[in-house]
């Protein structure tokens, strides 16, 4: 996982007039059809979507930029005349269709529907096809953890991740990279990510041991007080994260 750094939209670079649609296009789409998700703008997908009141009826399209009266919309699909006509009638402005990868939509589509105040087991559905997939679990781990903006909100989403994915345990390991998350899924260690090392740092001062012990139902300890009642094990892990 890369730290996380500001950076401004496609949108406003174009708006300030630093560059023109054509780049700001080629900037947020990639030849291969890959979203530069960092590079989209909150305020444009807000303008769209208020538009359109039943979003499950829907091509599957991604807001890009509204530009001179006209959504550029990214897609992953073929979208017919008509249904473009439709969608150019009820958000009153033209519609043009830039081509997108089916998995470029699907990582776009599960930002949308992140969380990070909240553990969700639920399992992977491809939005195209309605079908149960297969999770790619370092792919989807780095987009949720993109989103998350403190440390519980991250530990969250690793717990998330590791119920949806049937982890039996989730290895936190600290090297000079950063703090390597991996998840044990039937018996074997899988590679989840890399943390950041200003992530990584103990956390004493910001409750993350706090929020790890709480959310699994122990009391966390600073000092190994034989009032608790944890095992010493049990106690050195706490202290250690």
């Amino acid at each position: 996982m890369q730290a996380v750094i500001s950076v401004t939209s496609a949108w406003q670079q174009l708006r300030n007039r630093e560059i023109t649609c054509e780049t700001a296009l080629k900037l947020l789409v990639t030849e291969q059809g890959v979203i530069r998700l960092d590079l989209l703008d909150a305020e444009v997908s807000f303008r769209f979507f208020r538009e359109l009141s039943d979003r499950k009826a829907m091509p599957p399209v991604v807001p890009l930029l509204l530009w001179g009266n006209s959504y550029y919309l990214g897609c992953p699909v073929f979208l017919a005349p008509e249904e473009i006509e439709q969608l150019s009638d009820r958000t009153l402005t033209n519609i043009k269709i830039v081509p997108i990868s089916e998995r470029s939509y699907r990582i776009w589509l599960r930002t949308q529907k992140f969380n990070a105040h909240s553990i969700n087991s639920a399992s992977t559905i491809n939005p195209l096809t309605g079908e149960l997939e297969q999770e790619n679990i370092g792919e989807v781990a780095e987009v949720y953890l993109s989103k998350a903006t403190d440390q519980i909100g991250r530990i969250k989403t690793l717990i998330s991740g590791a119920l949806r994915n049937r982890a039996s345990d989730i290895h936190l390991e600290p090297s000079s990279e950063g703090l390597r998350v991996r998840y044990r899924i039937d018996g074997i260690l899988r590679d989840v990510t890399i943390l950041p090392v200003e992530i990584s740092r103990s956390g004493k001062q910001k409750g993350k041991q706090n929020h790890i012990c709480k959310e699994c139902g122990r009391q966390f300890v600073n000092t190994y007080s034989p009032s608790t009642g944890y095992s010493d094990e049990f106690k050195r892990e706490c202290l250690k994260m």
